[in-house]
């Protein structure tokens, strides 16, 4: 059977295929019998499903993260597809295609590469200049920044989300320099570029489901970030202590508040910006993505209530759009 992604099911139709197991729960129906509730995925999106009966060695054998073969027939729920799963089984990772299943970023990869080494080699400053082509032709480090997300869940929750967030908020300082005087350009765009390198150690996207790291969970993308920096400048001859001081005051000031997680607040200008242009980009694209996916049954402009923004989101007839999954050549 010709695989169907979430975003094409169609109510009334059947299913006989793989599916990533984002969440699993027993609950109860009304009656008082128990029933098995899953939370599946694909590239696409998310689809809710239920197991009604003989669910036992379902939910004894099965976790989220594993890969199942569910056969269902697509139903409704308050105005929403869902799987009323008539036979599922768990699947060996290995036989499983990943890019079925972890959604990425819309946008050309190796041209937004380029762009970040484009602006890096125009720095003024050698020292700057030097640090960042370390990370830019360090093939390791840009393997995982090509496929890392930026967060676990608000925001460029995809393959590619951190670089495709770092070109964003790089792009927007350019725009900002041409509007401000008095701001130290290559300061401002390697702190920019920078900012969140530490998340390519903070997180993981295996299996589709990002999710973070020991090292991640124990320091954070702040401090990872910082210690990733500070070994690169360490190893280039006569780098000044001042410029030191001053970019990693922004890579640890850049969630802006302490109540943020941020260490310590913006001090400089440089630093200031960078905090504003990133926190607008996330929260920007994390308005995107929920208009996107949690569009509310019964109210055809509204999204379902955001707990993390702590409100309700309004859109246009239009402005909805595909979930990330297909390609654009755009930088």
């Amino acid at each position: 059977m010709e695989r169907i992604f979430i975003q094409e099911l169609r109510v009334g139709s059947t299913v006989d295929q793989p599916f990533l197991v984002k969440a699993k729960s027993v609950r109860q129906k009304k009656t008082g019998e128990a029933f098995l509730s899953l939370l599946v995925g694909d590239r696409t999106g998310e689809v809710p499903g239920n197991l009604w009966e003989n669910f036992d060695e379902a939910e004894r054998s099965i976790e989220a993260g594993d890969f199942v073969r569910i056969r269902a027939f697509v139903g409704s729920f308050q105005g929403s597809p869902q799987l009323n799963i008539l036979s599922i089984r768990k699947l060996d990772p290995g036989d499983i295609d990943p890019e079925e299943f972890c959604p990425s970023t819309e946008r050309d990869v190796e041209k937004m590469v380029e762009y970040l080494s484009r602006v890096a080699a125009s720095l003024e400053d050698p020292h700057l200049r030097v640090l960042l082509k370390g990370f830019l032709e360090d093939e390791a480090f840009v393997s995982k920044l090509r496929r890392s997300p930026a967060a676990k869940g608000l925001h460029h929750v995809y393959l590619g989300g951190l670089l495709e967030h770092t070109a964003s908020v790089v792009k927007i300082c350019e725009a900002i320099l041409a509007h401000y005087e008095g701001i130290h350009r290559d300061l401002l765009l390697a702190g920019a570029i920078l900012h969140d390198v530490g998340k390519v150690e903070e997180l993981d996207f295996e299996r589709g489901i990002a999710d973070y790291t020991d090292e991640g969970r124990l320091l954070g993308h702040i401090v990872l970030g910082s210690l990733m920096v500070r070994e690169r400048i360490l190893s280039i001859p006569d780098f000044p202590r001042s410029l030191e001081s001053e970019l990693l005051h922004i890579l640890i000031s850049h969630h802006g508040e302490h109540a943020w997680g941020s260490p310590k607040r913006p001090k400089t200008v440089e630093a200031l910006i960078v905090h504003h242009v990133e926190d607008l980009d996330a929260k920007v694209v994390g308005f995107q993505q929920f208009m996107n996916q949690s569009k509310d049954p019964q109210r055809p402009h509204w999204t379902l209530y955001h707990k993390t923004f702590e409100r309700f989101l309004y859109f246009r007839d239009g402005e909805r759009k595909d979930p990330p999954g297909k390609e654009k050549n755009e930088t």
